[in-house]
């Protein structure tokens, strides 16, 4: 499931049964794994979260 304001660069890759919350940020080439919470930004190959408030 994607929440609501999410923002997703280019090539990203969402794999598995994951959730991304509301008002997340994931940049271009990221490799999201796992569930991410509300407010975060996640950056990398296999994305981790940077800034989540």
């Amino acid at each position: 499931m994607i929440g609501h304001g999410v923002e997703l660069g280019a090539n990203v890759i969402l794999l598995g049964d994951i959730t991304i919350g509301n008002h997340v940020t994931i940049g271009a080439g990221s490799v999201v794994l796992d569930s991410i919470p509300d407010h975060a930004l996640v950056v990398g190959e296999k994305a981790r979260v940077k800034v989540s408030t």
